[in-house]
């Protein structure tokens, strides 16, 4: 995204979508398929709304933490939150 603007806009929205989630919406069951490797095999496993939701948090703190070396490295890691 290169409008910050926009990009707030469209987080907020899943913010609020999210919101809107019941304790049963996360323990619905979802099928997952990932590709695994480049010739386009893949893997089937069992999840639930609310595990996916908490690896996506996970894996986002995990990007800003890269972030945060990379400024550092950078020299202008002063500039992230801590």
């Amino acid at each position: 995204e290169n409008d910050p603007l926009a990009a707030v806009a469209a987080i907020e929205v899943v913010r609020s979508e999210i919101d809107k989630l019941t304790a049963e919406d996360l323990e619905r069951d979802l099928r997952c398929v990932f590709m695994v490797a480049g010739d386009g095999s893949s893997e089937e496993f069992r999840t639930n709304v609310g595990r996916e939701l908490f690896f996506c948090a996970h894996h986002a703190i995990h990007h800003n933490s890269l972030i945060k070396v990379v400024a550092t490295e950078l020299g202008v890691g002063d500039l992230c939150p801590p």
